[in-house]
């Protein structure tokens, strides 16, 4: 009776590690970086206004390239879209960052690219021409 006890225990502190690792993977997976903006940016379709949002993977283990923008409460979406994935560029740190597209005078600054932390890949916004 007692090997079977500590068969179960083990058992159950190795499923709930399991389950631990799993969610602690899946919070970085998606790629979650709050970015902050002094002025008015673009995605494609929409304007956001100055302020900080979030940006992520909306399900990294299915679709890599679909990005989901939202407020900073992450209650409100603004941006839903597929992106290409492009190389981070070697002279750029590993640090988030994304960069900006040519914008007509007054516009507001398109952004081109997203580079989430820690990886070697940006995602590439696609606009319609």
């Amino acid at each position: 009776m007692t090997q079977r006890s500590s068969f179960l225990t083990a058992a159950g502190v190795a499923l709930a590690l399991a389950i631990g690792a799993a969610s602690i993977q899946a919070t970085t997976a998606n790629r979650l970086t709050y970015l902050t903006f002094s002025g008015p940016v673009g995605l494609p379709g929409v304007t956001l206004p100055g302020g900080s949002y979030a940006f992520e993977l909306a399900d990294p283990l299915a679709a890599s390239n679909l990005v989901v923008v939202r407020n900073r409460a992450r209650t409100q979406v603004y941006f839903l879209g597929f992106t290409e994935r492009v190389p981070r560029p070697r002279s750029m740190r590993d640090g988030s960052t994304v960069t900006f597209g040519e914008a007509a005078s007054g516009a507001a600054q398109p952004i081109s690219v997203w580079y989430p932390p820690d990886s070697a890949d940006g995602l590439q916004f696609i606009y319609r021409r």
